[in-house]
């Protein structure tokens, strides 16, 4: 990648124009991470650009006009490349031409305010980027308020890099960004939706659960309710919010939606909680419930509807394997997951595990420490391996159809879905179509009656 840069900005110096690496690909290096992606700032305009990259005979992309931004392609590695940019709030002279202090007085952080000469290995750090860098600080350039009013998803970039960097945020900085929490608001859904799932997958992301969980309100307010939602039960010491919490972080940071599923998972408890004549406290069908509250909160971030199955299938069933489960009821599962997820079965079925796992070991460790050793996954696992697990009715649609003289219908399918549980516990051989016959009549009475 980095030769393939060197080409781009010794191409565009060719042609007497500056070139420098900016952004996070220059706060990685600093951190000895090896950068995803290297974007450069130049003072070549986009029309000048346009000429470099047609001499170069490179693909390009028009990704950011609007922000005098070309991306370029080359052996299918991308490259983004912005013209200098001047701060809306500063008053240039007429015909200014913006420098790369102008450039850096755009910028929302200062790690993100760092030119690097990838040639000569020379830095331009005029907010002393490096230095916060160096110790874990993240501040906005300048005016943290002049800077979140440019664009207030840089509240959720600050937090974000408090969770995947486990930097803190300056005080000021930290200051304004609270303070304007409602500003989130104004932009769009879709650029909260990243950011969002990006702080979930960081390996520092408790301290936000802990001190800044206004962060999550803001963008979820259906989750404040779980907010000091205790839970008076042999089963939980924690209150909802905080049991949510240790379910996220006992997940796998590499899978962000599956620690939203974490973060969604018993959103319904406030909402169903009930309190017994023993001072318990209950959350009957809150699985079933959450998904009323998931469901628009999920298509308010313009989540895809695969991610939507995906997030409401695991919640709605993230108590399935918390009790001992049978190897009927393994199967029941599986058929379960395989009707919705065919494709997808295992990995759906290994996620619910992990999901099981970390609620467990969230609850209260000194009532799971009285109960028998539980491992779902064997069971699952077990079941799943067993090549016999892939479940059809005996007897086909046609053959039911003309065993009762049926018109299509749903009669139909109630019939072979009555047949395939009769398989899954245990009373039916998937080739025993005389069996099938017998018990299809029966039911087929019952359901006449």
């Amino acid at each position: 990648m980095f030769e393939k840069a060197k080409i781009i900005s010794g191409l565009i110096k060719s042609k007497k124009f500056e070139c420098y690496v900016v952004g996070g690909a220059v706060r990685d290096l600093i951190l000895k991470k090896i950068p995803i992606d290297i974007d450069f700032a130049t003072n070549a305009s986009l029309e000048d650009l346009y000429q470099i990259i047609k001499e170069m005979n490179f693909t390009m992309i028009p990704t950011g006009l609007k922000h005098n931004t070309v991306t370029v392609l080359i052996d299918n590695e991308a490259f983004e490349i912005s013209s200098y940019r001047k701060n809306q709030n500063s008053c240039p002279p007429p015909n200014h031409s913006p420098t790369r202090l102008d450039d850096a007085s755009t910028r929302d952080f200062t790690m993100n305010a760092l030119y690097l000469d990838i040639d000569t290995n020379d830095f331009f750090d005029p907010y002393n980027g490096r230095k916060d860098i160096e110790n874990k600080i993240i501040a906005y350039v300048q005016d943290p308020k002049d800077r979140i009013n440019e664009d207030p998803l840089r509240i959720l970039r600050a937090f974000r890099f408090m969770s995947t960097l486990g930097f803190c945020i300056e005080k000021n900085s930290l200051k304004q960004s609270l303070a304007s929490l409602d500003d989130l608001f104004k932009v769009s859904p879709e650029r909260i939706r990243v950011e969002l799932l990006k702080l979930l997958s960081g390996e520092f992301v408790e301290p936000i659960f802990n001190s800044y969980f206004d962060v999550f309100f803001a963008i979820i307010p259906e989750l404040k309710a779980t907010f000091n939602c205790v839970q008076n039960t042999p089963w939980h010491i924690y209150d909802v919010f905080t049991h949510t919490k240790h379910v996220v972080l006992g997940l796998p940071s590499q899978k962000p939606l599956l620690r939203l599923v974490g973060l969604f998972h018993d959103i319904a408890k406030p909402k169903c909680k009930t309190t017994d004549e023993l001072g318990i406290d209950h959350f009957y069908k809150h699985d079933c419930e959450a998904i009323a509250l998931i469901l628009p909160i999920m298509k308010r971030l313009k989540f895809s509807n695969k991610e939507i199955a995906y997030v409401c299938f695991l919640v709605e069933r993230h108590m399935a394997l918390n009790h001992d489960i049978s190897e009927k009821g393994a199967r029941r599962l599986i058929k379960n997951v395989r009707e919705h997820f065919f494709s997808d079965t295992e990995s759906i079925l290994e996620d619910l595990i992990l999901l099981a796992k970390a609620d467990r070991l969230a609850q209260n460790p000194a009532h799971l420490k009285n109960l028998p050793f539980y491992d779902p996954a064997v069971i699952v696992r077990k079941e799943l391996a067993n090549k016999n697990n892939i479940y059809e009715s005996p007897l086909t649609g046609e053959e039911i159809k003309n065993l009762f003289n049926l018109s299509e219908g749903k009669i139909i399918g109630l019939i072979k879905d009555y047949l395939i549980d009769q398989i899954i516990e245990g009373h039916l051989l998937q080739d025993d179509k005389n069996k099938a016959i017998s018990l299809s009549r029966d039911y087929y009475e019952s359901l006449k009656s």
